[in-house]
C-alpha cells in the first residue's frame, strides 16, 4: 500500500505562529492616530510595501542615527548665566558680532 501524500511531513500545515524577524524583545507602545496616520503616509512614500511594524523598526533606527544638534538656550537663560558670571560678559557676542559700549 503507498503512502497518501498528506502523510508526508514536508506537506503538513505547520501550528503555531509564524517566525518573525529575530530574538528581539515586542515593545507595545500607545500611538495617537495622528501618529499612525503619520506613519502609515510615510509608508506610502516608501518604494517597497512594508508593514507597519516594519516602518515602525525602520522609523527608530532613522531616528537613533541622526545626530541632535545642540540647544539653543534662551536670552532669559544667557541673561542668567552673564548674572550668575557677575556680569564679565557684558561685551560678549550677540548675533555674531562683537558689541562695544
Amino acid at each position: 500500500m503507498t503512502k497518501s501524500v498528506r502523510d508526508s511531513k514536508k506537506s503538513k500545515p505547520k501550528i503555531g505562529r509564524p517566525k518573525t524577524t529575530g530574538p528581539g524583545q515586542p515593545q507595545v507602545v500607545r500611538m495617537h492616530d495622528q501618529q499612525i496616520a503619520e506613519i502609515d503616509s510615510w509608508i506610502a512614500s516608501q518604494e517597497a510595501e512594508i508593514s507597519r511594524p516594519e516602518a515602525i523598526r525602520r522609523l527608530v533606527e532613522l531616528g537613533l542615527t541622526v545626530k541632535a544638534r545642540p540647544k539653543q538656550g534662551s536670552r532669559a537663560q544667557a541673561d542668567k548665566a552673564d548674572a550668575m558670571a557677575g556680569g564679565a560678559n557684558r561685551q560678549g557676542k550677540r548675533h555674531g558680532l562683537l558689541l562695544t559700549q
